[in-house]
């Protein structure tokens, strides 16, 4: 509805640059949904963010095919 594609395109008034949790990102090089540049970005604003970018991955691939990384980054808290 009009109320969601609102909160999808405009900004929610965060500052990233506060949030001090470590933050794992995953991105797939040719995810045709987010692009690798959204990662970049949050990788920049995020101070405690690790960006990891799987080449050929695609959007649901990269979770499918890196989950025992994403868990063992999620265990490290």
């Amino acid at each position: 509805d009009a109320h969601e594609w609102q909160l999808y395109v405009h900004s929610w008034g965060l500052d990233l640059t506060a949030v001090h949790q470590p933050i794992g990102l995953w991105y797939g090089e040719v995810d045709g949904n987010v692009p690798v540049g959204m990662g970049q970005y949050l990788a920049q604003q995020l101070p405690q963010s690790e960006l990891h970018i799987v080449p050929d991955g695609g959007h649901f691939s990269t979770i499918n095919n890196h989950s025992d990384a994403i868990f063992q980054f999620l265990l490290r808290g």
